[in-house]
């Protein structure tokens, strides 16, 4: 289960669960929020292009990376990062039953391994998959062996299967051909 990421949004789901576990080596954390706008005013002006634009009302293109951000724009999205940052700290705290104030020591947007996370209070043990399952089955009461169900896999059309199998007749034929092969070939007439 190394390299599975447990941020933001992942950690975020989680908080109100009985119990949280995380493989030591996992990333989790990442208690922050972010939102970034790139301009490309500049280089539509390199270019020669220009954008017109037609809103409904003053904010309604806020973001547009084709104007620069007014001190309005960046208000109202500073105000909206303030609050969903808040509602993610007092969650959390609500969460891991942390003072506020402890969850803003941790909430500056950097990730944490498994182990440090677990330090940190953010997480209840280490494990894997398997500790989990045990986990899960304890909480929810099961005797014995829990039987796991996975999703069926997808099938695949039976066209894919002909696309597929067609590009891959044509492969090796071209293969031998440019191997100088002597190569068999049948032509269907359609009839």
């Amino acid at each position: 289960m190394h390299g599975i990421r447990c941020c933001f949004g992942g950690y975020y789901v989680s908080i109100p669960a009985h119990r949280i576990l995380a493989n030591p080596g996992t990333i989790t954390g990442s208690i922050g929020v972010i939102m970034q706008v790139t301009n490309f005013e500049d280089l539509y002006h390199k270019l020669g292009l220009k954008n017109q634009v037609v809103k409904s009302g003053e904010h309604k293109d806020m973001g547009s990376p084709l104007r620069p951000m007014t001190a309005a724009d960046r208000h109202i999205l500073q105000s909206i990062i303030d609050d969903v940052y808040d509602q993610f700290v007092h969650a959390v705290s609500e969460g891991r039953k942390m003072p506020v104030a402890n969850v803003k020591q941790l909430a500056d947007g950097r990730i944490f391994t498994g182990r440090q996370a677990k330090e940190a209070g953010l997480v209840d043990q280490l494990g894997g998959l398997q500790d989990a399952v045990r986990v899960a089955s304890e909480l929810a009461g099961i005797r014995g062996e829990p039987k796991l169900v996975y999703p069926s896999k997808p099938k695949e059309s039976l066209l894919k299967y002909f696309i597929e199998e067609s590009a891959s007749q044509v492969g090796r034929v071209l293969e031998q051909r440019q191997e100088g092969t002597p190569v068999m070939q049948y032509l269907w007439t359609g009839q």
